[in-house]
């Protein structure tokens, strides 16, 4: 038994087991990592009145764009950006993992302040470990 949850603990984890545990420690309804032309590379959950949206996925890709940028102009090496999106039914958080891919956050419920202080302070190891996982790619 001991041997076997070893094994496990030594096994590199997945990007879709990670953005299944991300999901589930943030509480999300879907976790979405997005590349740069906001093409969905991997995915948790389902919000199909959102993955299925082209026009929120052009919009949400020239956010991300206009955030590396403004990061590039103040002189940050790495983007360190939360955008946090509130609508009538779901609410959205959209990070930067490195400079070419996105994290995208879908939850039905609000995203209040206490919510967002901890989706900021989870944020670094979060992102460290998926730019991680996907260097093993």
């Amino acid at each position: 038994m001991e041997q076997a949850r070893r094994e496990a603990e030594e096994r590199p984890v997945s990007l879709p087991e990670r953005l299944a545990a991300l999901r589930q420690q943030l509480q999300a309804q879907a976790v979405w990592l997005l590349n740069d032309s906001g093409v969905v590379v991997a995915e948790a959950g389902d919000m199909p009145e959102i993955s299925k949206d082209q026009t929120l996925s052009s919009a949400l890709m020239a956010i991300f764009s206009a955030g590396l940028k403004i990061s590039y102009a103040l002189a940050s090496e790495k983007p360190d950006n939360l955008f946090a999106f509130a609508g009538p039914k779901q609410h959205l958080c959209l990070m930067h993992v490195g400079t070419g891919h996105a994290l995208l956050l879908g939850s039905a419920e609000p995203l209040s302040p206490e919510r967002l202080s901890a989706l900021r302070q989870a944020m670094p190891g979060m992102l460290q470990d998926l730019e991680k996982i996907m260097e093993q790619l």
